[in-house]
């Protein structure tokens, strides 16, 4: 049986990396709240700066499947200018969370207030305004031993 899109609300976005220093591991945690599996496959992904106006989007292309009930990562690029030994697809400092998908045209800003929104077939599945203030940032020490390249992340469950 092949995996559905999404319907209105089957998904939430649960965490945001953004703008990460190093280039590569700008990332999205979706969740899928559906009791069956999902394939983003043709979904509309946007970032909108709300200060600027400024709007990325990037339509996902080829199956994307989420298992019901489960996480997924989806990221910005697979080559990294970090160099921290871990896989460019890797999203966490232990290697061990990858992301599924690499949807290179978004950029999402840590410094205004961005619109992150999905929408599957014309149907909107899920929108969330996120505030610049709420992002958690950490700054990467000067001898490069300890912190996460500067990134931003925003925990939103």
């Amino acid at each position: 049986m092949l995996a559905a899109p999404p319907a209105a609300g089957d998904l939430v976005f649960t965490e945001v990396l953004a703008d990460d220093a190093c280039g590569y591991n700008e990332w999205i945690e979706l969740y899928n709240t559906a009791s069956t599996e999902v394939d983003l496959d043709g979904c509309l992904m946007e970032s909108i700066n709300v200060s600027s106006g400024t709007a990325y989007d990037h339509t996902v292309s080829g199956p994307v499947l989420i298992a019901p009930n489960s996480y997924a990562v989806l990221n910005r690029a697979t080559t990294s200018s970090c160099d921290d030994g871990n896989p460019a697809t890797s999203v966490d400092g232990d290697g061990l969370v990858t992301a599924i998908y690499e949807y290179g045209s978004l950029r999402i800003s840590n410094a205004d207030p961005n619109t992150l929104r999905i929408t599957c077939g014309g149907i909107l599945i899920y929108e969330v305004t996120v505030e610049a203030d709420a992002f958690n940032c950490d700054e990467l020490s000067s001898d490069g031993t300890s912190g996460t390249y500067g990134s931003c992340t925003l925990q939103l469950d």
